[in-house]
């Protein structure tokens, strides 16, 4: 019973029906989401910081 409980939890996270689990198909892993556009706009807005600096001290 615990078993199945635990099978029920695990076939809900990832969205895959209990016929394919018992049918023994290994569940296609979800597509991760592109984390380069985020490490992108981090990157300029901190060598935009550093521009501003240079500009002061040149003033």
């Amino acid at each position: 019973m615990l078993d199945q409980g635990f099978v029920l939890l695990v076939t809900r996270q990832q969205g895959v029906p209990l016929h394919i689990k018992y049918s023994s198909s290994p569940p296609p892993p979800p597509p991760p989401p592109p984390p380069t556009t985020t490490t992108t706009t981090t990157t300029t807005t901190t060598n935009n910081n550093n521009n501003n600096n240079n500009n002061n001290n040149n003033n």
